[in-house]
């Protein structure tokens, strides 16, 4: 079953391929992540679970642009080449097509049929990590987390970031 961010996924990997400046880079990992949040939640219909993995991409993001562009000389971007315009439309129209051709299939008018036998297994899955079982497992990787924050906070200096200061 295809639908827009499933085809936001495969245009952003497409384009994925042609960039190098690091901004851009992380323009599209970001986008990717937005993508991958919605489809899970149209999948679920739980948002706890794509607001925490949403957190998690966009946390992790930052801390690579911020060691990236620590790396990285100060460039601007540059203007697309004819190639990369070449092929984001093309990505563009063959993801407009597919996505018409779908919505004149019959499958495409079955979705609530579909949609909830995915939202039950789904549900269960993600629900089967908070069982009454698992609970103290679950705390005890939180609290290791949490120690683990605090102790990369405290052992990290302002004078010995990974940033350059000027």
């Amino acid at each position: 079953m295809f639908t827009l961010p499933s085809f936001i996924i495969i245009a952003a990997t497409f384009l994925f391929i042609f960039l190098w400046h690091p901004l851009g880079m992380t323009a599209m990992i970001i986008l990717q992540a937005l993508a991958i949040a919605i489809n899970l939640y149209t999948y679920t219909q739980t948002s706890w679970f794509t607001y925490i993995l949403i957190m998690t991409f966009l946390s992790g993001m930052m801390i690579i642009f911020a060691y990236i562009s620590s790396i990285v000389p100060n460039e601007t971007m540059t203007k697309m080449p004819f190639f990369f315009s070449a092929s984001v439309m093309a990505t563009s129209v063959i993801a407009l097509l597919l996505l018409f051709s779908q919505t004149m299939t019959s499958d495409f008018f079955n979705l609530p049929l579909v949609m909830t036998s995915l939202y039950d297994s789904a549900t269960a899955t993600i629900f089967k990590i908070f069982k009454t079982n698992t609970n103290t497992l679950a705390i005890i990787l939180i609290s290791y987390l949490l120690v683990v924050l605090i102790m990369v906070v405290k052992i990290t200096a302002f004078n010995s970031g990974p940033l350059r200061s000027k």
